[in-house]
């Protein structure tokens, strides 16, 4: 592949929710995260600009999944979604999952506040 050709971030989330093994060791969120991450460098690395699509995720994601998921911590997005997963395949799925609500704008709900308990 050309560097001028580098697959959009949506074709390779695309291609890695159908074929992970073209891609990964194996079918896992971390393994997923470090792609991710990895792709993100190579880009910055080969002075491609990221999209404004890329930009949105990888500036917003996380604070999204953490008001999604009402977690608040310095972990990453990976190990919050983690967190709700029995292993790292559901977490893989749920992550695109998450990442499909993420991408049609959907507002994390809001935890409900402390004055509706008193």
């Amino acid at each position: 592949m050309k560097v001028n050709q580098m697959s959009q971030l949506s074709d390779i989330l695309a291609e890695l929710k159908n074929q992970p093994t073209k891609y990964l060791r194996e079918t896992s969120l971390p393994h997923l995260f470090m792609f991710l991450n990895g792709y993100k460098i190579a880009k910055r690395d080969l002075r491609i600009t990221i999209t404004s699509e890329e930009q949105e995720f990888y500036r917003n994601f996380q604070p999204w999944i953490q008001k999604k998921l009402k977690v608040k911590t310095v972990n990453s997005w990976a190990n919050i979604i983690q967190l709700f997963c029995i292993n790292d395949r559901e977490a893989f799925n749920y992550f695109f999952e998450l990442l499909a609500e993420f991408n049609q704008g959907e507002k994390p709900s809001e935890p409900p506040s402390l004055n509706e308990y008193a």
